[in-house]
């Protein structure tokens, strides 16, 4: 009986946006000072009386080591930390009929209520997302990177407000690699400097992948002198199980890993036994494999969580390579009421991990 498994895990690296500061020094004769009001200022929420300026800062701080799971599909959260500010006395009080809000930092695309920013690893972005705790209008309701008509005076502050930081996988196979701690945005509304948004740790991203170490293995469920056919004493008998191993090699994966058998001559078979191929000379048998003792059925070949007839093999946490056997077996049954002896009594399956 003859196992086969693919993995291709594709690496790429990210791209990197840099900016460029143009100035320019103009010299000239006399001039008259210049005279100046800022469109925002730092006030008491409750008085309206100046404050001293500041900003809001939001410090993120993510696991570690973080494993992407393989069969999670592009847009899978693998790690997400929130932060809500209340109770604070100032705010940004804003003289212009309309406000700008300007988000600055690398990134590459934008929506209504949420900023992708790259991580430096391919396939891993961060998302930055606001929501509202409360229910009525809230005074700082922008969107990002906009442009909004807002009332004159509106004093913008950060009570009750949510920001969630998260790690994103984008695409079905990212990279590894590590992420230092890094300032992802600064925002300021009409040029004054508003609210700051960092990680403050260094992160490592570790892809799950599992390398079959024994890709083919054949079984041989016959003696050397031949299996008798008196062994079969009718529907549902079997020859004693062969012990097999299947050895997979993981790293980062951090899960559950399950495995799916199919049959290759019928691959939509989910019965309990494996059929004999068509070149087969022998009648009236089938192939059973067990798994601790139990007769496994068989399923579609995916990778999906909770493919039919799916089982769980081990449990990895992820923090260093995993060299693990999975210990089987395979046996004849009888599924004909005569058995037609012969030379050649052939099964064929593959096998499909999962890491859940």
């Amino acid at each position: 009986m003859s196992f086969r498994s693919e993995d291709v895990v594709p690496a790429g690296r990210g791209a990197f946006l840099q900016a460029f500061l143009l100035s320019c020094v103009c010299l000239g004769g006399w001039f008259l000072p210049a005279i100046s009001h800022a469109a925002c200022t730092w006030v008491n929420i409750s008085t309206k009386q100046p404050a001293r300026a500041r900003t809001f800062d939001f410090n993120y701080t993510l696991p570690a080591t973080i494993a992407i799971p393989r069969d999670a599909p592009a847009g899978t959260v693998i790690a997400s930390s929130s932060q809500t500010l209340s109770g604070q006395p100032a705010g940004l009080k804003c003289s212009n009929p309309t406000v700008n809000f300007v988000a600055s930092g690398s990134q590459t695309m934008t929506s209504t209520d949420a900023i992708f920013m790259e991580s430096g690893i391919y396939g891993v972005e961060f998302r930055l997302t606001k929501t509202y705790n409360v229910t009525q209008f809230t005074p700082e309701k922008l969107k990002w990177n906009t442009a909004e008509n807002t009332i004159n005076d509106r004093i913008f502050e950060q009570n009750n407000l949510q920001y969630t930081l998260e790690l994103v996988k984008t695409v079905a196979y990212p990279a590894g690699g590590d992420i230092t701690p890094v300032t992802l945005k600064q925002t300021s509304l009409d040029g004054t400097p508003y609210a700051n948004f960092a990680l403050t740790n260094k992160v490592s991203v570790v892809p799950q992948t599992c390398l079959v170490t024994t890709p083919n293995v054949a079984v041989n469920l016959t003696p050397p002198a031949g299996l008798p056919v008196n062994t079969f004493k009718g529907i549902g008998s079997t020859s004693e199980p062969v012990p097999f191993t299947i050895g997979v090699n993981c790293f980062g994966v951090a899960a559950k890993v399950y495995m799916t058998l199919t049959d290759q001559q019928t691959p939509t078979n989910t019965s309990s036994v494996l059929n004999l191929t068509s070149t087969s000379t022998v009648k009236g048998l089938g192939i059973q494999v067990l798994y601790a003792g139990n007769v496994v059925k068989f399923g579609p070949d995916s990778s999906v969580a909770g493919n039919t007839n799916q089982f769980a093999v081990f449990t990895s946490d992820g923090s260093l390579p995993t060299a693990t056997d999975i210990n089987l077996s395979a046996r004849y049954i009888q599924t004909g009421a005569i058995v037609t002896p012969g030379k050649i009594a052939n099964g064929i399956a593959t096998f499909t991990m999962s890491y859940q």
